[in-house]
């Protein structure tokens, strides 16, 4: 069901279905230029980046800036994976673009820092490794010099959430953490940590809100690539409060 409304809902996919379903209505001439005319202006809209723009803002985290509360215990940097690179539902042992930006920007954060890197990610392809031993890896930078920790078993971020409270309880660790993701998975992941009752903490320069420029305004084919993907990260908030596997006041965080 899930696969089924992710795929009737990806632009610009919806929009040609909409055009499809109103020939139907062809012969209700005044209905089928209403149909027309609202798909065509939402179809222009979404092609925009400034659409775009402004649906990420509230995937943006506000509150818990590392550089804000330097006073506290940190026990890890968490680092979430998110993927192998693939190309035409064919998955290579090489860790996506997404799961190396996350490392790197860990592995820079906490160059001058003695605290370890928590890499989550378990065997989610077949003859494939685990995501995070993919990751470590395959990582063009060297880890040797940095405690690295390798949580093998995790298939979402649920299962993050619920190995990384495990982690600290038997190390009897603060349950102080910061979070290395992209923003379309950010909000999710506090809402489990969160749900574990851990302090999630994120570097206020590595999720910098872009500003806006003039071709915003233009319309571009690669803005709907952007939409979906915010799409499935509002799905995914949606699901997630559903099951309550997160709270609804981590969307306000």
């Amino acid at each position: 069901m899930k696969n089924i409304i992710l795929l009737i809902s990806k632009l610009p996919f919806f929009f040609f279905l909409v055009y499809i379903f109103s020939i139907f209505f062809f012969k209700k001439k005044k209905f089928f230029k209403i149909i027309i005319i609202f798909n065509t202006f939402f179809l222009i809209i979404f092609s925009l980046p400034i659409t775009s723009y402004l649906l990420k803002l509230p995937l943006y985290p506000k509150k818990n800036i590392y550089e804000e509360n330097l006073d506290k215990n940190y026990s890890l940097i968490l680092v979430p994976t998110a993927g192998f690179e693939h190309h035409n539902n064919e998955y290579f042992a090489y860790p996506s673009n997404s799961s190396i930006k996350r490392l790197y920007d860990a592995y820079n954060f906490s160059k001058n820092l003695e605290i370890p890197i928590f890499i989550s990610g378990g065997k989610t392809k077949k003859n494939i490794d685990s995501e995070a031993e993919i990751l470590a890896k395959n990582f063009f930078e060297n880890l040797k010099n940095m405690e690295i920790i390798l949580e093998t078993k995790s298939m979402n971020s649920y299962d993050t959430g619920y190995y990384v409270n495990k982690y600290l309880k038997e190390n009897n660790l603060e349950k102080n953490i910061i979070l290395f993701t992209d923003v379309y998975h950010f909000k999710r992941m506090i809402g489990v940590l969160e749900k574990n009752n851990i302090t999630v903490f994120f570097s206020k320069n590595y999720i910098v809100k872009k500003k806006i420029k003039y071709y915003y305004f233009l319309p571009h084919y690669e803005n709907y690539g952007r939409i979906n993907q915010i799409r499935y990260s509002y799905f995914a908030l949606i699901n997630y409060i559903f099951l309550k596997k997160m709270s609804i006041s981590t969307l306000f965080y």
